[in-house]
């Protein structure tokens, strides 16, 4: 089993698992610890937020996909413990376009899917509790993510035979 190097993801795999020990130790000596994905606060202190981030990726043909929204309660709970003022944060690259929205989570209580269509989209940026962002790729070709139909796999490997054969 042994090869003598370690997997290409194995940095980002021993700096999970060490901030999992850390994590564990801390809480065995009573600490009261929590994974939340960001913590944000203003320069005066006046606001300190714990943001529960989730991104999504979504590939051509369903960039209007909604997202299924994480239940917040042990975020919630994770930032009362710190005195942190709970948001979320929704972030997905649909193709051309990465839209971001940041917000508390009271102001999507009890909605279980964060839509994207843009009758949507267009709420979320006329709601004054919506903080939102877009960065556009105008000069960059959009590369079609879609997966291929087994049709067009089958295709592809019988052409790369037939090549072969020549």
């Amino acid at each position: 089993m042994e090869t003598g190097r370690a997997s290409t993801r194995h940095s980002k795999i021993t700096g999970d698992f060490a901030e999992a020990l850390v994590l564990y130790w801390l809480s065995k000596q009573g600490y009261e610890c929590a994974r939340v994905d960001l913590i944000a606060s203003k320069p005066d202190g006046s606001l300190r937020m714990g943001i529960s981030v989730q991104g999504r990726s979504r590939p051509v043909g369903l960039e209007t996909s909604s997202v299924n929204l994480h239940p917040p309660q042990s975020a919630i709970a994770a930032c009362k413990s710190f005195k942190l003022e709970p948001y979320s944060a929704i972030v997905v690259d649909a193709g051309a376009v990465i839209r971001g929205y940041l917000f508390k989570f009271e102001c999507l209580s009890g909605i279980k899917y964060f839509q994207m269509t843009e009758r949507a989209q267009k709420r979320y940026k006329s709601n004054k509790e919506i903080r939102y962002f877009e960065l556009s790729a105008t000069n960059w070709p959009l590369i079609s993510r879609r997966v291929p139909t087994k049709k067009a796999a089958v295709n592809k490997v019988v052409q790369g035979q037939s090549h072969r054969r020549r």
